[in-house]
């Protein structure tokens, strides 16, 4: 039996963060916020890592190969530039197309995360587990612990039944004094803090690749040149031809990294954690 993979999605510009976060150091030796996962992963069971990232910035995640080397085996996929398909943009096409271009990488079941947000070790091990056991599966996170003070950020509503995803809306999402607004481009609502919201951790199975196929043929018909793909647009055409996504809750608390100021809370919240002893100094010479 195949082994669980982790697909790390680091292909992203960081316009809002104002730099490339996936390599942006987050304690005083010099690790990556993806280092974290990686180490919970491998704890969970994880042997392999495939990290979708752009071709021409390989070399800036040279010094976290260097620290992994022989911890876990490590593997690139590089998302494929606008340029290929005709778009004159620089910024990528989106998380559906990074998962797609993942496809050749993966050897079984994986667990999918993106490279800048921390996820917390509990949840990690929880999606491992359902990948283990044959499940796909979304670990949620409630919308209150993931909307800043201040700003807007784009998160994806779950939409669910029995346990079961039936959709994931992607809103953009704000605070107005207590409250939490929530737009889909369509209409503005106020949501409890409480309902859970994807940050892209799943549990996923080889049919994923299908839909994620199927949609970005679809895109490339019908798109403008500032659209994206989205994983989201996945998700939804593979619940629509009968798969299944489990539920589950993150045990843990998430901390992401979408605007520059919330790198010191990052930073801060690890150090914690070291402290405590949830976590080593120096991460891969502990696995």
């Amino acid at each position: 039996m195949l082994g669980v993979d982790l697909v790390i999605l680091a292909a992203g510009l960081g316009r809002r963060f104002g730099g490339d976060k996936q390599v942006c150091e987050v304690d005083d030796r010099g690790q990556l916020l993806m280092e974290y996962t990686l180490y919970d992963a491998c704890l969970a069971g994880v042997e392999r890592a495939v990290l979708v990232i752009r071709e021409q910035d390989q070399s800036k995640f040279a010094p976290l190969c260097d620290r992994w080397k022989g911890k876990v085996k490590m593997e690139f996929a590089y998302q494929i530039p606008p340029a290929a398909y005709g778009f004159e943009r620089e910024t990528p096409l989106g998380t559906g197309h990074a998962l797609l271009c993942a496809a050749g990488a993966v050897k079984g079941s994986f667990v999918l995360v993106n490279a800048d947000d921390y996820y917390g070790k509990g949840a990690i091990a929880l999606a491992v587990a359902h990948a283990k056991r044959g499940e796909n599966a979304l670990i949620g996170y409630p919308l209150g612990s993931t909307v800043p003070p201040v700003g807007r950020v784009s998160r994806g509503i779950v939409l669910q039944e029995d346990g079961y995803l039936k959709g994931v809306v992607e809103c953009s999402t704000y605070r107005v004094g207590e409250r939490i607004a929530v737009e889909d481009g369509k209409v503005k609502r106020y949501l409890p803090s409480f309902v859970p919201v994807s940050l892209n951790l799943f549990a996923l199975f080889q049919g994923i690749f299908a839909s994620a196929g199927r949609v970005f043929g679809g895109f490339l018909l019908e798109a403008d040149e500032g659209a994206e793909c989205l994983l989201t647009q996945v998700i939804a055409d593979y619940l629509s031809r009968g798969g299944t996504i489990k539920v589950d809750s993150s045990p843990d608390r998430w901390m992401g990294m979408t605007h520059r100021r919330e790198l010191e809370e990052v930073k801060r919240y690890l150090a914690a954690l070291q402290k405590s002893g949830a976590y080593p100094l120096r991460l891969a010479e502990a696995i």
